[in-house]
């Protein structure tokens, strides 16, 4: 454990990079309309290994447990009774680096998660 809290950064980047190489290759193709993006991802799905590392449980849970790893050392939270009023007082430590792991993984979950919803979506005609 001493480890990971040393080397956060390298096991935040590790478990970001199936996401970020799977949104990248979507957003290549839809927008920029690059079927090599998905023509590569066909070909890496083919072999047993890829499949795990693209599989949807690494994809969303990388940047999940990232996230949360990040948040347990940028965010405190605490709740007191200061004159006779409760108080709850929520503060971020200004630590660069998690900042950074903090954001790409709530925008990359946030990229993610609309994805699956308009993947999804269907418009059903009544």
């Amino acid at each position: 454990m001493h480890l990971l809290k040393r080397k956060l950064g390298l096991f935040s980047l590790a478990l970001l990079l199936p996401a970020l190489f799977f949104s990248s290759a979507g957003i290549l193709y839809a927008v920029f309309g690059l079927e090599a993006a998905n023509r590569l991802l066909e070909a890496m799905l083919a072999q047993t290994v890829f499949k795990f590392l693209l599989s949807p449980v690494v994809v969303l849970g990388g940047p999940l447990v990232a996230f949360v790893l990040n948040a347990w050392n940028v965010v405190h939270i605490s709740a007191d009774v200061v004159n006779e009023e409760f108080v709850v007082a929520f503060s971020v430590k200004r630590l660069f680096g998690h900042l950074i792991f903090l954001a790409l993984a709530g925008g990359l979950l946030l990229v993610l998660a609309c994805y699956a919803f308009v993947e999804n979506f269907k418009i059903v005609a009544r």
